[in-house]
């Protein structure tokens, strides 16, 4: 007997021969040995829920069913779905990891971390659009931020149609309380560019907080009102709300 290592995946020939010098027989065999690839297992699924709450673990595996694997440590699970969803319910934050896995053939190695981050309460005190430019043109691209609110793990954005959050039409969610916004063409009516946000957590969600970018006013609508009047009488005469118009001047 021998023992054979370092086989490549693929398959491996192997030949032997047998001598008797005696009487000068010769005999010989081959044997075709087949390596297939080990199993793997890659872990995924991070996000953020609210204590109480689940989440979703998503594994995905190569090799041949059914697959053993265990999660941190625990107890081995059988299955044959990939990917193979694992509920979680964390009770705090928590980081899961593929500690072991095997196949119908071989025992493979792991990747992969889903964090989930836990909430247990909704995020404190208000938001604030803190930074924004007073005034902008169509098509400028400007910075706008709120403050940076405890316990969110998000902020939603909207603006007008046609203006643009990060490159994408609002509404747009972001990890991060600051965004790029594409200034789009002024709406009939209207004076400018209204930017709101909120910020948020699995729990719960704070104020919506709006302001204005001003830009170059449109043309206000028809005046309404009579064409006829006598001396010393008053009248009514109107024309369209302009929004984000601070004031009206009449002539």
């Amino acid at each position: 007997s021998t023992t054979v290592s370092g086989l490549g995946v693929g398959q491996n020939v192997f030949s032997w021969t047998i001598e008797n010098a005696i009487c000068s027989v010769t005999n010989s065999d081959n044997v075709t040995v087949t390596t297939i690839p080990l199993p793997t297992a890659a872990l995924s699924g991070s996000t953020n829920i609210c204590s109480g709450g689940s989440a979703n673990l998503t594994i995905n595996f190569t090799g041949t069913a059914p697959w053993l694997y265990s999660i941190n440590g625990g107890p081995q699970v059988s299955t044959t779905s990939n990917p193979e969803t694992v509920v979680v319910n964390p009770t705090s934050t928590t980081s899961y990891n593929v500690t072991s896995v095997s196949d119908f053939n071989c025992t493979g190695t792991t990747s992969g971390t889903a964090n989930i981050f836990v909430s247990t309460a909704p995020p404190a005190g208000s938001c604030t659009i803190a930074t924004i430019p007073v005034n902008g043109c169509v098509s400028n691209v400007v910075t706008v931020s709120t403050n940076l609110v405890p316990g969110a793990t998000g902020y939603t954005w909207s603006v007008p149609a046609g203006t643009l959050i990060n490159g994408s039409s609002g509404p747009v969610t972001t990890v991060s309380n600051t965004v790029s916004i594409t200034l789009g063409p002024l709406a009939p009516n209207s004076s400018g560019w209204e930017i709101c946000s909120f910020a948020f957590n699995p729990c719960g969600q704070t104020n919506t907080n709006c302001k204005y970018i001003r830009g170059t006013l449109s043309m206000p609508s028809v005046i309404s009102g009579s064409s006829v009047s006598c001396p010393n009488t008053s009248g009514i005469y109107s024309v369209n709300p302009v929004v984000g118009a601070s004031s009206y001047n009449w002539t």
